[in-house]
């Protein structure tokens, strides 16, 4: 139960659903780790269809182009999305705790934060120290640029989806923060996903961390934005060599990576820092 209104709070603080589903929610006695496909806004069921590897191809101009233009279509003008309810705070870490003692979930996230502090090029490339909202910028037009090619006539919704807590809750990325966010968001998409298990969960963590190595092989230079790009690579080619990274998976997706932020910045507040 706790963890049903943990994903009901989040959806109406980071995309402002309609809890007038609440009610037909409730009634389809679904577990509550498959609540959130309710909710979902009229995404097909997951078929399995074949994918390939889709590089971000640094368009600088039109991350400029989004710099311009596009930063104001992320603010929150009515300010009713504040993090500040104890009582939601309170929640959330119940929730958190409940996640972390699910075995597999707990064995990637606890194999893949190893991997990275035991790698020199994996703490390099998210040693990261950045605004908040150049970060978000970026990743903004990555996502968008990811789910048009593949054909997703949502992309922008699943781009502003992923992108919009970190900006509005964050003033700067940290190595820290970023850990957090590609360990315990893909941990448990992975796993509502039905993709992770004990018995394969430390695989696919190395997995993981080895695609993340490869990526910043290939792409991270002196650039920071370099760092960016591998990063995201790296996710996207993981998920693309489980068939986790569908046009119609886009919002899945979007809703753990955008909640990692917003838990981060929940602890934050209620730990008064």
């Amino acid at each position: 139960m706790y963890f049903a209104t943990y994903l009901l709070a989040i959806l109406q603080i980071s995309v402002g659903f309609n809890l007038n589903l609440i009610p037909t929610a409730l009634s389809t006695n679904r577990s509550p780790l498959s609540l959130f496909s309710i909710f979902r806004r009229g995404i097909p069921l997951r078929t399995t269809p074949n994918e390939r590897s889709i590089p971000f191809s640094g368009n600088e101009t039109s991350l400029e182009s989004f710099q311009a233009n596009s930063t104001s279509s992320m603010e929150d003008t009515d300010g009713s999305n504040e993090v500040d309810d104890n009582n939601q705070g309170s929640c959330v870490k119940r929730c958190e705790a409940t996640f972390s003692d699910i075995p597999s979930v707990f064995i990637f996230q606890e194999t893949f934060k190893r991997s990275v502090y035991s790698s020199e090029i994996l703490t390099e490339l998210f040693n990261v120290n950045t605004t908040a909202s150049e970060f978000s910028q970026f990743l903004y037009v990555y996502v968008l640029e990811v789910f048009t090619k593949k054909g997703s006539p949502s992309a922008k919704g699943i781009s502003l989806m992923a992108t919009r807590p970190i900006a509005k809750y964050f003033d700067y990325i940290t190595s820290d923060l970023l850990v957090r966010v590609y360990t315990n968001a893909f941990a448990k998409y992975l796993f509502v996903e039905d993709a992770l298990t004990p018995e394969n969960a430390e695989n696919l963590a190395l997995s993981y961390a080895r695609e993340m190595e490869a990526s910043a092989q290939r792409t991270m230079t002196c650039d920071p934005i370099s760092k960016y790009k591998a990063i995201e690579n790296g996710i996207a080619n993981f998920l693309i060599s489980l068939r986790l990274l569908a046009a119609f998976e886009g919002y899945d997706i979007a809703f753990y990576y955008a909640n990692e932020f917003i838990l981060a910045a929940i602890e934050s507040a209620c730990n008064g820092s």
